[in-house]
């Protein structure tokens, strides 16, 4: 079941020349998650952000991370827990 959330959270995040970032691990309601997959990344914009949209996988559960670069923060915005 897919659980919106909308929440900011903080990122452990490796960024790559030219213009690429990726999740390594984030912290959500005091616990680390460990980002094992990458499974889909995508942009879009907000108004003038821009945002880079990640699909990871962490422990047994998807969740969707955004990147939002102009404000340098992170939202996780959904978990879904069946996997």
């Amino acid at each position: 079941m897919v659980s919106q959330i909308d929440m900011p959270i903080s990122v452990g995040a490796v960024f790559e020349p030219p213009d690429r970032v990726r999740p390594v691990w984030f912290m959500w309601q005091g616990r680390r998650y460990v980002v094992t997959k990458v499974t889909y990344t995508w942009g879009r914009r907000e108004g003038a952000c821009r945002v880079q949209d990640f699909s990871v996988i962490a422990g047994a559960n998807l969740y969707q991370i955004s990147f939002y670069r102009d404000a340098m923060a992170w939202r996780l915005m959904a978990v879904d827990d069946e996997g």
